[in-house]
C-alpha cells in the first residue's frame, strides 16, 4: 500500500470504544438478569410463606407440624423483607408479589 493511502484500519481509541460499549450492553443485560432473578425469588418466597402459614393455621395448636411451619414461614417473610430492600421493582411487579397477600 502507499504511504500516503488512507489506512482502513480501526485506530485504538475505535476499538476502544466499541469494546467499552459492549461491556456497557452486557452490564445493563446482568443487571436485568439481576433483578428479575430477585423478583422471581421474591414472587416465589411470598408463595411459600403463604404456604407454610397455611399449613400452620390448619395443624392442630401446639403440634410439632404448626411450630415448624410457622418458623419457615417466618424465615421466608424474612427473606421477602430483605430482598424488597434491596431490589427496585415496577409497580406491576410489586403487585405480583404483594396480590397473594390480600
Amino acid at each position: 500500500m502507499p504511504p500516503d493511502a488512507p489506512s482502513c484500519a480501526p485506530s485504538g481509541k475505535a476499538i476502544f470504544l466499541a469494546l467499552e460499549s459492549v461491556v456497557v450492553a452486557r452490564r445493563l443485560d446482568l443487571l436485568d438478569i439481576s433483578k428479575r432473578n430477585r423478583f422471581e425469588a421474591l414472587r416465589a418466597d411470598t408463595k411459600v410463606g403463604l404456604t407454610f402459614a397455611t399449613v400452620a393455621c390448619e395443624a392442630a395448636e401446639g403440634s410439632e407440624t404448626r411450630t415448624r411451619n410457622q418458623a419457615n414461614a417466618r424465615k421466608a417473610y424474612g427473606t421477602v423483607v430483605r430482598l424488597s430492600k434491596k431490589t427496585r421493582l415496577e409497580a406491576d411487579q410489586w403487585e405480583a408479589v404483594t396480590k397473594p397477600l390480600i
